[in-house]
């Protein structure tokens, strides 16, 4: 978690998005369990909860998704 903390200082764009129009914050929901306290570093540092992924995709990559994130809200709770 050093290195992201040292990522997130430089003020870098947490909204960004990846190649395939991912942001990054989706990526880490993805793998909440392992890195809750890296999620909620990005959200108080301003990552958008509500940034849209900016391609379309299949009907199972949607429902992997939703149960992602269902499980990052869990984490928050």
């Amino acid at each position: 978690m050093m290195c992201t903390q040292l990522v997130m200082e430089t003020n870098i764009n947490l909204n960004a998005c990846d190649v395939h129009g991912i942001p990054a914050l989706v990526h880490a929901c993805e793998t909440a369990h392992e890195n809750e306290q890296i999620c909620l570093m990005m959200l108080q540092k301003g990552a958008d909860p509500t940034k849209k992924v900016e391609v379309s995709f299949t009907e199972d990559f949607v429902v992997h998704l939703l149960i992602t994130c269902n499980r990052f809200k869990r984490v928050l709770q």
